[in-house]
Formats: structure tokens, sequence, C-alpha cells
């Protein structure tokens, strides 16, 4: 599994829009139900976003896909300019523990931060392999 961090670009930030937010999250979830990637989970924070995938070669295609879309479908959404920074920071995680606890902190990373009590009430979250998400729409 990889762990990536994927900011916003010049750390703005746009996930603090409802309609870009939901618009990100739901083109990860249709990803994931379309088998282009596997999603172990990934919580979409007010400027960056932690996803973890398994897989490694493909997923970068399919990042600076996903990035260049999601940015096109954000100026539809009132959003001008760059969305994302160009690079992003990952990091493998090479036993089942070490993935529950990049899990863990993914999803706990709303939480942690402060934005809420408790992680389940952050909206944009998701744990695609158990049909688990955070948002209604």
């Amino acid at each position: 599994m990889k762990h990536y961090t994927i900011r916003s670009y010049n750390f703005s930030k746009p996930f603090e829009i409802r309609p870009i937010a939901l618009m990100c999250c739901n083109l990860l979830m249709s990803a994931h139900v379309e088998k282009k990637i596997f999603i172990h989970a990934f919580c979409l924070m007010p400027d960056h976003l932690h996803l973890c995938l398994e897989g490694a070669i493909e997923d970068e295609g399919f990042l600076r896909r996903w990035k260049s879309f999601t940015t096109h479908e954000s100026w539809n959404l009132g959003w001008q300019g760059k969305l994302w920074q160009e690079r992003s920071f990952s990091k493998t995680a090479f036993t089942t523990i070490s993935e529950i606890r990049i899990v863990e902190y993914v999803l706990r990373n709303p939480e942690a931060a402060g934005l809420v009590s408790r992680w389940k009430d952050w909206p944009y979250w998701a744990e695609p392999r158990f049909g688990k998400k955070g948002w209604d729409t």
C-alpha cells in the first residue's frame, strides 16, 4: 500500500468549498468502484488529500490525470487557477501492521487537526473497500 499526501496549490483551502470537496470525493469513489484504482482509505482536508492506494506504478499516472481532471472540474464550480501542487509526498507500507497504522492516521487526521471532536464527524473521508464514507451525496 502507498500513502500519498497531495497538497492544494499554494496551501489554499479549496476543499472548504463543499461542492469542490464533494466532486473530489465522488470522483475518487467512482474510480475505485470502476476498478481504475484500489483505495484503502482517503481523507480530504481543507488544504490537502491523504490517499492510501494499492499498487504504485499505475497510481502515478492515475493521480496525474485525476488532479488535472479535478482542477478543470473545479473551474466549473467557481475555482480559479491551479487546484493542486505539482508534486506529492508518498510513503510505502510494507507490512499489514504499518498499513493499519497509516489508514488510522489518515482517517483520524481531521480529529488530530482539531477540525472535529470525532473523526467520523468529518464529512470527507472514505474506506471504499468497506463501502464506508462520511458524506451523503
